[in-house]
């Protein structure tokens, strides 16, 4: 993946993730897979490095168990070990990007417990 520095933010252009051959089963074979296949391949590479924000098609099934897909921003800024420059600058960068896009949910994750499936999962499970 080709990698572009601005202002010394990192920019990945359209990384994707998951499995060609699980998305050509369809919606409920990505929900049903979405957290033991591609949760933790995003988490790995949304964590490798400094602060990072991606946007992502969080693909679940809801309580009733029906599919849903949810567009999300997320954004992971650690509070140990980032420097207070980087984060105001991450900060202001994720504010003027989600602000660009019309993104349903945002989420912050500042540690690792943050952006473990089942705290994502409940905060899109509330309305």
């Amino acid at each position: 993946v080709s990698t572009q520095s601005t202002g010394g933010v990192e920019i990945i252009p359209d990384q994707q993730w998951g499995n060609p051959e699980l998305k050509s089963k369809g919606d409920g074979a990505v929900a049903d897979n979405f957290k033991s296949q591609i949760w933790p391949e995003f988490v790995k590479l949304i964590t490798a490095g400094g602060p990072r924000f991606a946007v992502i098609d969080f693909s679940y099934k809801t309580k009733d168990d029906r599919v849903q897909r949810t567009l999300m921003s997320i954004g992971w800024c650690p509070d140990k070990g980032t420097p207070a420059r980087e984060k105001m600058t991450f900060a202001s960068t994720k504010t003027a990007f989600e602000n660009k896009l019309n993104i349903g949910k945002k989420y912050q994750a500042n540690d690792e417990s943050d952006l473990e499936y089942d705290a994502v999962y409940e905060v899109l499970q509330r309305v």
